[in-house]
């Protein structure tokens, strides 16, 4: 028996610029762009072989079965399915655990999870077989209402403009890490203090792609506009058009933010942020905020009974940090 201990960890992303664009309801035929930053909290999956035939799974409850197809658990059940692997154990852990972050945990889960069943096989795979494979899971399989900026993003890592062409191939360009590092020094998550499911409000933001094209075709623009901000340095510019990228995407579905969420924006911006947006689908989780240098003392001492978090990026994408 293999007494080894496997750890996957894949980064969880905030999504600056673009979102909406990475549905292939509109990127097939439009063509999509997204400017997103891994950052330096993460999914793990720990994965250890079990005597005898069953799968023990522990995430937020624990299950053991005989037949992979009891797990309630649908992305681990898919993800064994897809490696043919039994007589397991899996442990799912997270830096931060709550349900609906907006942060790309779903696929980060996925990732770490494919990561670390495969490795638990000896079976090396390409970064861009992985995205794919995690791609298949959520978006074939499952059949989840999302793009596919969050798996790109967890399994590269880092700071990049993902380019989704029209005959479904993707380009990445990789911004300086320097740049990066200076970026979230500015950057500040707020809990909402409101969890929710993702699918209900993807799921309307991907009936109306034809109604909002026009909303989706000006974000696409700003996430050009910021691509030229980051080349030439201009970092506050960033928060000024997350600010206006916010007020775009409230328009994509009617559940994307709320009078509550409203109001915590409200908030941040008079405590010294100059914008910032909702992470991932909307209606919850947290809110990314953009601080220029300027401001942060005065907005992390009104803000510290909020519970911000800060964060830092990651360079690396899914890996292995222990076998």
């Amino acid at each position: 028996m293999n007494n080894k201990i496997i750890i996957a960890a894949s980064p969880m992303r905030v999504s600056l610029f673009g979102g909406g664009t990475d549905f292939k309801n509109y990127w097939s035929k439009h063509g999509g762009s997204v400017i997103s930053l891994a950052i330096n909290k993460y999914a793990y999956v720990i994965v250890k072989e079990r005597y005898g035939k069953d799968i023990y799974l522990h995430w937020k409850v624990r299950e053991t079965v005989s037949n992979v197809n009891d797990l309630k658990h649908d992305i681990i059940k898919e993800a064994l399915k897809k490696t043919n692997i039994n007589g397991i154990d899996i442990v799912c852990l997270s830096d931060i655990s709550q349900i609906g972050t907006g942060l790309g945990s779903s696929s980060a889960f996925t990732a770490s999870t494919l990561k670390a069943l495969l490795f638990y096989k000896n079976i090396k795979i390409k970064k861009k077989n992985l995205v794919r494979e995690t791609i298949d899971i959520e978006n074939n399989i499952l059949k989840k209402p999302i793009g596919i900026q969050d798996q790109h993003m967890s399994v590269y890592g880092s700071f990049r403009r993902f380019y989704f062409r029209r005959n479904g191939s993707v380009n990445s360009l990789l911004f300086n890490n320097k740049i990066a590092n200076e970026l979230t020094k500015n950057l500040y998550l707020i809990p909402t203090g409101q969890n929710r499911k993702a699918e209900s409000v993807l799921s309307e933001q991907n009936k109306n792609i034809k109604k909002n094209i026009n909303n989706l075709k000006e974000i696409n623009n700003i996430t050009k506009k910021a691509h030229s901000y980051i080349e030439k340095h201009k970092l506050d510019e960033l928060g000024y058009l997350l600010h206006e990228s916010w007020n775009i995407k409230k328009q994509l579905a009617s559940n994307v933010s709320n009078k509550h969420i409203d109001e915590i924006y409200s908030k941040c911006l008079e405590s010294g942020a100059i914008g910032g947006k909702i992470c991932g689908a909307g209606n919850g989780g947290f809110l990314l905020m953009f601080v220029p240098k300027y401001n942060r003392k005065k907005f992390e001492e009104l803000n510290a009974n909020k519970k911000f978090i800060k964060f830092k990026p990651d360079h690396f994408g899914t890996k292995i940090i222990q076998s």
